[in-house]
């Protein structure tokens, strides 16, 4: 998902079937990355959406994404909500007609959360890093009021203790 609060209220306010222009991403400073100017079709809006967050003991944990809408382009269809979370379940694609077991190629943005959802169905999980405000690579954020001589930047945090 896309965590876009205006691309979502630019979609809802067309409706499923518009085609409109937006500019997804990139919104929050340098660190997000450069927008993407596309021009989408509304395919699905979902309100108040919940994903499915499954546990290996008992009952999925419910998790609020706020609104979120189903857009396409080019081929390519772009899951955006209105409340920043990570994707844990596959359920975000399929409550709003995209069904992940049918796609060759689903790029999910989280950082480790989404495995128990998405495992079972992958043939393959590559895990990728791209720039942005939050790298997987702790000591690639530029980070001025930690001490980097400790976890997770060395091997042994407590050697020295």
């Amino acid at each position: 998902m896309f965590w876009d609060p205006t691309v979502v209220h630019l979609a809802r306010a067309a409706g499923v079937g518009a085609q409109i222009n937006v500019r997804l991403g990139g919104k929050l400073g340098p660190a997000s990355g450069d927008p993407l100017d596309l021009t989408v079709t509304v395919t699905a809006i979902e309100p108040e959406m919940t994903q499915n967050w499954p546990q290996d003991n008992g009952k999925p944990l419910p998790i609020p994404v706020g609104d979120a809408v189903a857009l396409h382009c080019n081929g390519i269809d772009i899951i955006a909500n209105s409340k920043r979370c990570q994707v844990f379940s596959p359920d975000v694609f399929s409550q709003l007609g995209v069904q992940p077991e049918a796609r060759h190629l689903l790029v999910v943005k989280s950082t480790q959360h989404f495995y128990a959802g998405f495992h079972p169905i992958a043939s393959t999980v590559i895990y990728m890093s791209a720039p942005g405000a939050i790298a997987p690579l702790f000591r690639d954020i530029p980070y001025t009021r930690v001490d980097l001589r400790k976890y997770p930047w060395i091997d042994d945090p407590f050697a020295d203790a």
